[in-house]
């Protein structure tokens, strides 16, 4: 969990017994923890958002329940199945929630699909990073030109990846990892992978490295 993130109360009241939370959401194991990652919100909440920020509730977007946002507590529980059990059958959810910083959340919201009736998370694809400037091609394998104080964003893979080198990242399907956004680069005649890499670590244990950004969307990347 993010130091800068901005951490607050938001509670959600059941339409009535054995209808669902317009919520979905998605596992996510840290080092430090864990919680459930916000993949789609509906207009009920959307409109939540609204109303407790025009009441003065809400101080900023930042306390407000959106894509992307981190839920560490419901109703007491903290651990990510409890959690899931109290959205699924609670009368009403109690939750403690963190926001990732500001900025992180305009990079990704310019980039962000839409669906009827819905809002989305972003991670459409690999359209979301942006090139690392001023290299163009991967050819130090270290962290030295990464800002560390830059937007990251959590992802889980989609395909399983090995490093090919010093300075690569092992990746494996189904587990979290956190990308900073401005570190896309394009591999070059000496790696595994033809695509654009990126500068992410494993959300489970602080390693960093480099890795095909494909990896992040495509259920059967070859990397």
């Amino acid at each position: 969990r993010s130091p800068m993130a901005t951490e607050f109360l938001y509670s959600l009241r059941r339409p009535a017994a054995g209808t669902k939370l317009e919520l979905e959401v998605d596992r996510v194991v840290e080092e430090a923890g864990g919680g459930l990652r916000v993949r789609r919100i509906g207009p009920a909440v959307e409109g939540l958002n609204r109303r407790l920020q025009s009441s003065g509730q809400q101080r900023a977007d930042s306390e407000q329940l959106l894509c992307g946002s981190l839920i560490v507590c419901i109703n007491g529980e903290t651990s990510p199945d409890s959690m899931l059990q109290e959205l699924e059958t609670a009368p009403q959810v109690h939750m403690r929630v963190q926001n990732i910083p500001r900025q992180a959340q305009q990079e990704a919201k310019a980039v962000a699909p839409e669906a009827a009736g819905s809002t989305e998370c972003p991670a459409a694809g690999p359209s979301l990073f942006q090139d690392l400037s001023p290299r163009s091609r991967l050819t130090a394998l270290d962290a030295t030109d990464v800002d560390s104080s830059q937007a990251k964003l959590p992802f889980v893979a989609k395909a399983n990846y090995s490093e090919e080198a010093e300075g690569y990242l092992t990746v494996t399907e189904g587990l979290q990892y956190t990308v900073y956004v401005k570190t896309k680069m394009a591999g070059n005649q000496d790696t595994v992978c033809s695509c654009d890499y990126v500068f992410g670590e494993d959300a489970q244990n602080g390693t960093q490295g480099w890795f095909p950004v494909d990896v992040l969307f495509e259920d059967d990347n070859e990397c």
